[in-house]
C-alpha cells in the first residue's frame, strides 16, 4: 500500500511539473513575460543553445521580445514530454512568419518551422534550471541565409 501511495504522489508531481513547463511556453506565446517571473526560483539558471554561461529570465527577456517582434505569430507547438521525478523534457516545433526585422535580416514574410527540445529541473513547483536547444540553422535557412 505504501509503495502505491509513493508512486501515485510521484506521478502527480511529475504531471504538475509537465503542466508548469507547458504554462511557461503558453505564457511565452501570449507574450506575458512579466507573468513568467513567478514560474522560476530566485536562483534559476537558463542554458540556451550551447552557451556555457547561464542566463536568467531577466537576461533573456530582451532576446525574447526581439524574437516576438520579428515573428509576431511565433508559436511553440508542444509535442511529447517525459517527466522523471523533478526533471521534464519536452519536444516542440516552432512556427512563425518573419514579419519584421530580425537582427539584421529585413522581413521576408517567409514561414519558419523548426524543432527543439527543452529540459527543465523543477524545485518546489518552480523552474530552477532550463536547458533549451533549438534548430536555429534550419530557421536561418528558411529565412534565406546560406552557409559559407
Amino acid at each position: 500500500m505504501e509503495t502505491t501511495t509513493i508512486k501515485n504522489e510521484t506521478q502527480s508531481i511529475e504531471k504538475e511539473n509537465v503542466e508548469l513547463v507547458k504554462k511557461f511556453y503558453n505564457l511565452l506565446d501570449e507574450q506575458k513575460l512579466d507573468d513568467l517571473d513567478a514560474l522560476f526560483t530566485s536562483n534559476h539558471k537558463i542554458y540556451y543553445q550551447s552557451s556555457k554561461e547561464p542566463a536568467t529570465l531577466e537576461d533573456m527577456k530582451p532576446y525574447i521580445n526581439m524574437f516576438y517582434n520579428a515573428f509576431p505569430d511565433y508559436t511553440h507547438n508542444l509535442g511529447h514530454s517525459i517527466a522523471v521525478e523533478n526533471m521534464v523534457s519536452i519536444y516542440m516545433t516552432y512556427t512563425a512568419t518573419h514579419s519584421n526585422k530580425f537582427m539584421e535580416i529585413e522581413p521576408t514574410q517567409n514561414k519558419i518551422d523548426y524543432a527543439g527540445v527543452g529540459n527543465f529541473k523543477i524545485i518546489d513547483g518552480k523552474i530552477d534550471k532550463a536547458w533549451i536547444v533549438e534548430d536555429e540553422l534550419t530557421m536561418m535557412k528558411q529565412l534565406g541565409l546560406e552557409m559559407k
